[in-house]
């Protein structure tokens, strides 16, 4: 206190700022005659305030009205603006820089027209207006800083909108928790992708329980178990502050497929595998939020994979791990380790394929064979599905390469496969020859390029 500070005056003053400064005014819109008086009025308070009306304050909230203030003006005279109108005695001049501060403010209006409640529920009601907004929030947040750093607007303009940032972040953080704006994941959606991605693998491993190749070699499966809870490690389905609320079916459950891949056709020593196929989600999000939108995490992913493999290797000289998270994974170049997805998971007797759900993209290393071979096992396409989808690109290019040589090699198509993330060598050489069959077209062995189309002589 200075002694000298008169709060009700001061009050008295800022009410007319204040009907401007709601968000409702300058969405709304309001006549050019309420327009011109508000400007009068608000104008005319504010020479009050600096004529010493209300007394003397302290410079913090000295600045925090005179702040006030010339945002109730460029309100006003951005209003005024929209509705064609002059001002003729505005008490400042406005730039177009600091009008244009307006038309931002307005995208946020959604955090001041709605509970957090009520913005949760349209996101997870995939509301689009709520949803464009939650997308592009990261967006509206960084235009918001850079105007707040913006030389030509005035400071006082600047801290109000430092101070309305951070208001808003507030509001984001309590409706919609810490969501990187990005993307949603719905809690319904997630269940669906977990379990078509364990429904799938497990019936590819049942339609090849006999015959499953692994680096040349054929496999059974001789043990194939599910469960639709996590094995081990990582956050358990819907923990919230260590309390666990009854399951619910829309809710992701972290389920996992286990299975032991065995050798045929050997009498003794032959060798088994362990393979596990986990989907990762945040299920605590889930359970508050309703929706994710964080991927997963680096850090997060060794919880899921020790406690396995610690068991695991007492019995089983090589374990195959594929992970899935309904949110995809955490873009390694920006990770707080610095580490490459792959490189942090190298070892001898165990790897691992990443599939990324949300993006339906499987992350491996193409460079190792046996990453590729585990690759495949995860994959979550039948055959058909994947010969369709691969002759949909492959069709065009062996045309243009008949075009341009004369000729196309098996070879030239599985680089071109491979180029496309498709590593079924089979599937590519199907397609090769189903295409010479259908076109009537000679398929020659010319070495060193082996199998190579040419036209019939």
């Amino acid at each position: 206190m200075t002694g000298t500070e008169d709060w009700a005056c001061l009050d008295a003053l800022l009410r007319s700022s204040a009907i401007v400064l709601s968000p409702l005014f300058y969405l709304q819109g309001e006549s050019r005659e309420r327009i011109g008086e508000l400007s009068r009025q608000i104008g005319a308070d504010y020479q009050r305030y600096k004529d010493g009306g209300c007394g003397s304050f302290k410079a913090r909230v000295d600045q925090e009205v005179h702040a006030r203030f010339q945002m109730a003006l460029l309100s006003v005279s951005y209003c005024a603006r929209k509705n064609g109108q002059d001002l003729p005695e505005a008490p400042i001049p406005f730039s177009d820089a600091e009008l244009g501060v307006l038309d931002l403010l307005k995208k946020f209006a959604l955090l001041d027209t709605f509970s957090p409640l009520e913005l949760r529920q349209k996101l997870v009601s995939r509301d689009p207006s709520t949803e464009a907004f939650f997308t592009g929030y990261a967006g509206l947040k960084e235009a918001l800083g850079q105007l707040v750093g913006h030389e030509e607007i005035r400071p006082a303009i600047r801290q109000y909108l430092k101070k309305q940032g951070e208001l808003y972040e507030e509001k984001f953080s309590a409706a919609f928790g810490s969501g990187t704006g990005q993307f949603i994941v719905t809690a319904l959606s997630a269940r669906q992708r977990e379990f078509d991605f364990i429904s799938r693998i497990e019936h590819n491993l049942k339609s090849g329980k006999n015959d499953i190749t692994f680096e040349g070699q054929s496999f059974v499966v001789e043990t194939l178990k599910r469960s639709d809870m996590s094995p081990v490690g990582g956050e358990k389905p819907g923990v919230v502050n260590g309390r666990k609320p009854a399951l619910s079916d829309t809710l992701p459950k972290n389920p996992h497929l286990m299975a032991v891949l065995t050798e045929k056709n050997l009498l003794w020593k032959k060798r088994s595998m362990v393979f596990w196929a986990v989907s990762v989600s945040h299920t605590g999000q889930y359970h508050k939020h309703g929706f994710d939108s964080k991927p997963l995490a680096l850090s997060e992913i060794p919880s899921y994979l020790d406690p396995s493999i610690l068991e695991s290797v007492k019995n089983y000289p090589h374990i195959l791990f594929c992970i899935a998270s309904p949110t995809g994974f955490e873009d390694m170049k920006n990770a707080a380790s610095g580490r490459n997805l792959l490189n942090s998971f190298i070892s001898s007797n165990v790897s691992v394929c990443f599939w990324d759900l949300h993006n339906h993209k499987k992350i491996f290393n193409t460079g190792d064979k046996r990453s590729i071979e585990l690759a495949r096992i995860c994959d979550l396409e039948t055959r058909d599905e994947k010969q369709f989808r691969l002759q949909k690109i492959l069709y065009p290019e062996i045309e243009h390469k008949l075009l341009v040589s004369q000729s196309v090699s098996l070879e030239h198509c599985r680089e071109f496969s491979t180029r496309h993330d498709f590593m079924d060598r089979d599937v590519v050489e199907a397609l090769f020859h189903q295409y010479a069959k259908e076109r009537q077209l000679v398929v020659r062995n010319i070495p060193p390029m082996g199998p190579v189309i040419v036209p019939v002589e």
